[in-house]
């Protein structure tokens, strides 16, 4: 019986290998997924992908399909309002993407950047070869000690997609990081700030460009946990960028589609252990509902 609430990023990790050795002895796994974000729709891809026939999938968003990847129309035109942008080692961001038919548009490239202190700019940006004797004059060498860094963490985690092309599990998010390079829990016991300082980061460079990167994805700062920290300064110093001609909200509805299975709109009340399985309950413009997940058929 399995019931996945789509914004636990160890769920798949626990379940597939379970569900796998399962699927030799049951005619269908019924299962409900909470939440229609991207966690919701990869998860029914690729549990259909491993399933097939013999799953049974209903997922329930109370709001609109997408989550995160959010739209807002102004002017007639749509415009992506919540993640907007796309590492390019997304490695799975980009083979979806691929396999709806959506296109992926770079973001290669700048139009410049300012950092400003409040009352003037302390640095400027043009998008061009003479940005990096302008950094290395401001900063020094450090910048390349952080993007030597920054590389690394990356590089690091990279390794779940050769884990987990070899069906390596994990019980816990703690497990997942700990298998995924043993530094990486505790980086999300410290501020980048501490972390930095540790690593010799000036305060100067902290506060102007690691800080601008963190304010500008999380609205944060520099007490946000390193880890979160390294993954929003890879956003400007390792590899590119990329998004989904017409909009990032496309991925999440467009994966529903292609997977197939049922899209509930409504609102979960209540999830309740009903041994072998669970009982949901939920509520819809139309009234209430229960469905129960899991098992061998209804």
């Amino acid at each position: 019986h399995y019931f996945i609430q789509s914004n636990l990023s160890s769920d798949m990790s626990i379940l597939l290998p379970l569900l796998l050795f399962l699927s030799s002895y049951v005619s269908c796994h019924k299962i409900a997924i909470v939440g229609g974000g991207v966690g919701g729709a990869s998860n029914a891809h690729f549990l259909k992908q491993l399933l097939g026939d013999k799953a049974d999938i209903t997922v329930f968003e109370r709001d609109t399909v997408g989550g995160r990847l959010a739209e807002i129309k102004i002017g007639g035109k749509s415009f992506d309002s919540g993640g907007s942008i796309i590492h390019s080692k997304n490695e799975y961001a980009k083979a979806l993407t691929k396999l709806v038919g959506l296109k992926l548009e770079s973001l290669t490239g700048s139009n410049g950047a300012g950092f400003y202190d409040g009352s003037q700019y302390v640095l400027k940006l043009a998008g061009s070869f003479s940005d990096k004797l302008k950094i290395v004059g401001r900063y020094g060498f450090q910048v390349k000690k952080l993007l030597n860094h920054v590389e690394k963490m990356i590089s690091d985690l990279n390794r779940i997609y050769c884990l987990q092309s070899h069906e390596v599990a994990f019980k816990s998010v703690a497990d997942f990081m700990n298998g995924t390079h043993p530094d990486f829990l505790a980086s999300t016991q410290e501020t980048i700030k501490d972390h930095l300082t540790k690593l010799g980061v000036s305060e100067l460079l902290q506060n102007e460009l690691v800080t601008a990167s963190i304010h500008s994805n999380y609205n944060q700062g520099l007490e946000v946990p390193s880890f979160v920290g390294l993954v929003s300064l890879a956003g400007g110093m390792v590899g590119s960028l990329w998004r989904v001609e017409g909009g990032n909200f496309q991925l999440p509805r467009h994966l529903l589609q292609h997977t197939g299975v049922r899209v509930v709109q409504g609102r979960v009340t209540r999830v309740v252990r009903d041994h072998p399985g669970f009982q949901l309950s939920y509520s819809t413009t139309g009234g209430e509902g229960d469905t129960t997940a899991g098992g061998e058929g209804d």
